[in-house]
């Protein structure tokens, strides 16, 4: 997978940094839901403008359903939100960084 990953960052080096936004912005619409466009841009700090093409994104695949009330996540968001949290923590160094924590304090 870290071969995979290499290639990929080569031909589409803002795979990743669009991953972990997207990943962000579905992951705060799943603590604060419903939440409307100004208040999540508000909590996670981008401009309307990029939250609201980002929701359009998530949107248009079905991860998250908007209405008057606000958004929220789908079943599918829910899905997706929980299979991309550990390939994440590999991607960010996280999991290792743990690891790290953890034997120096165990």
């Amino acid at each position: 997978m870290d071969k995979l990953l290499a290639l990929q960052q080569k031909i589409v080096p803002e795979i990743i940094p669009l991953l972990v936004a997207r990943h962000q912005v579905l992951r705060a619409i799943h603590y604060l839901q419903p939440i409307g466009r100004r208040a999540l841009a508000e909590y996670l700090e981008m401009q309307e403008r990029r939250i609201r093409k980002e929701v359009d994104f998530l949107k248009s695949q079905n991860l998250i359903a908007i209405g008057s009330f606000g958004m929220q996540i789908t079943p599918d968001g829910e899905s997706l939100l929980l299979g991309l949290e550990e390939f994440l923590r590999q991607i960010q160094g996280l999991s290792a960084l743990e690891k790290l924590i953890s034997n120096r304090y165990l």
